[in-house]
């Protein structure tokens, strides 16, 4: 049995993946880059949901409800992290700020995903080669 995974599925598959690591190994394990390079756990939010997105809704008709269903994920995660932070001794507005900003970049990483991933450009007319 054979087992086919649409184009955009696998591509946001794939993103979510590479997002994740490079989360785990760059912004808080190893290189601490979420500290060094501004704006860095924004772009790891907005490219996780961009994936997410095409992951749970490949076709174009159904993009809708992904983009809802990833929102809600990521309002999920931030609740969860809101409640953890104190517990990591980071401030009210620290954590507040921070989870404003975390679900900004979810909100137009999602919707980024909702346009089409390829275009159809209008037909030129014929232009003949030689004046008439």
């Amino acid at each position: 049995m054979t087992v086919l995974i649409p184009t955009a599925r696998a591509w946001g598959a794939a993103l979510v993946a590479a997002s994740f690591t490079v989360a785990v190994v760059e912004s808080g394990v190893l290189f601490h880059a979420d500290q060094v390079i501004p704006g860095w756990d924004k772009a790891i939010h907005a490219a996780c949901a961009f994936g997410l997105v095409l992951a749970l809704s490949p076709t174009p008709d159904r993009r809708r409800r992904g983009i809802v269903a990833v929102i809600a994920i990521g309002l999920a995660w931030e609740a969860a992290q809101f409640w953890l932070d104190p517990l990591q001794g980071h401030t009210v507005a620290l954590y507040a700020v921070d989870t404003v900003t975390d679900l900004t970049a979810d909100v137009i990483g999602a919707l980024a995903a909702a346009r089409p991933l390829t275009r159809t450009a209008a037909p030129r007319p014929i232009r003949s080669a030689t004046p008439r």
